[in-house]
């Protein structure tokens, strides 16, 4: 087997619009409605709330809230890779517990955003 190092890049940056957006999208989450908890013993997984199941429908409360300003942010994001636009495939929340846990895993697409709501 061989190992190969890559050089890749990671962007970390705060969205300014979070102060704005965060206690509504709590609220949001916090309604039980329509979530689902996650305990995969393959995995090791374990999530205590999450919609990934309707990862692409954009027409839930929380995304039309947020779904806007995310766009605009991941394109700014971009363009310092030289990227002029962003295709937004899939969103989903998570919300994890004591001892929550979420494997090491891969994505279908090209990059992954991660906006932590709540750290």
């Amino acid at each position: 087997m061989e190992i190969i190092k890559l050089n890749s890049i990671c962007l970390i940056n705060k969205f300014e619009k979070h102060n704005f957006y965060k206690k509504n999208l709590l609220n949001i989450f916090n309604l039980e409605k329509n979530f689902i908890k996650k305990k995969d013993e393959y995995y090791s997984d374990n999530i205590q709330k999450l919609d990934w199941n309707n990862s692409s429908d954009f027409n839930r409360d929380w995304v039309k809230l947020i779904i806007k300003d995310l766009q605009l942010y991941f394109e700014s994001c971009l363009k310092i890779l030289n990227f002029e636009k962003v295709i937004i495939n899939d969103i989903w929340f998570q919300q994890y517990g004591l001892n929550g846990t979420h494997g090491w895993h891969t994505h279908g697409f090209n990059y992954t955003g991660v906006y932590y709501v709540d750290f």
